[in-house]
């Protein structure tokens, strides 16, 4: 996609999309879309020395999942025994306009096999009798009410956020709470939360590691790095 400003009474730029053409005109920069192409794109515009960034919105789509994107589960057996694994984001779809935050809509998906905590034997354990991972392959984080401020999200603030989301985990959904906090650097969306849950709302086993079961909760941690 290139850009190009034009003289005139009115401050004027045409923004190509392959072949297509979109014109932005006057301080408003309102979008016309008379060639009726997808309008599902990240559209940059350097106008007068200052950039202004936007996502024109026609609905969810995929999203580039960024490097450290990632769910980590921590988890404890009694006083001593302490661990955690982790596992990148596999995929993000995202709907987001950072004049629009409470709009946003995600939808985040890990792999369970992926889940790493440095112990072979215990990851192993995890997948094949916690996780099931052969019948459960995926578990998905999806957004269903965003709360907290409705004004733009500037470039490089902090924003913290009341999120409502499904969890489907081991083949059981729940609706659950998270406090989400946010930030937007003109291309990259980054949100974090943390969350506990307990295994047996999600008919998860309790392994035991030497005759000591598993604690019935474990914290989730949620990294989502991803560029519309």
């Amino acid at each position: 996609m290139t850009s190009q400003l034009r003289a005139g009474s009115q401050a004027q730029c045409k923004l190509r999309y392959g072949k297509n053409e979109l014109w932005a005109a006057n301080s408003s920069m309102s979008i016309m879309n008379p060639t009726g192409i997808s309008r599902n794109t990240l559209l940059t515009v350097a106008l007068s020395g200052l950039t202004i960034t936007g996502l024109i919105l026609g609905g969810t789509q995929a999203a580039k999942v960024e490097s450290g994107a990632s769910v980590t589960y921590f988890a404890s057996a009694g006083e001593g025994d302490k661990w955690s694994g982790k596992a990148p984001i596999e995929s993000v779809t995202l709907e987001f306009d950072p004049g629009k935050p409470l709009e946003t809509k995600f939808k985040a998906v890990v792999r369970p096999d992926k889940f790493d905590s440095g112990n072979g034997i215990r990851d192993a354990n995890a997948r094949g009798n916690v996780f099931q991972t052969g019948e459960f392959p995926e578990i998905t984080l999806t957004s269903l009410e965003v709360a907290g401020e409705a004004k733009r999200m500037l470039v490089g603030e902090v924003r913290n956020f009341k999120v409502r989301a499904k969890l489907n985990l081991h083949g059981v959904i729940r609706e659950i709470d998270l406090n989400v906090k946010a930030t937007w650097n003109g291309a990259k969306l980054t949100a974090t939360t943390g969350f506990k849950i307990n295994l047996s709302d999600y008919k998860l086993g309790r392994p035991q590691l030497f005759f000591i079961s598993v604690d019935e909760a474990i914290r989730l941690e949620v990294n989502l790095q991803a560029s519309p």
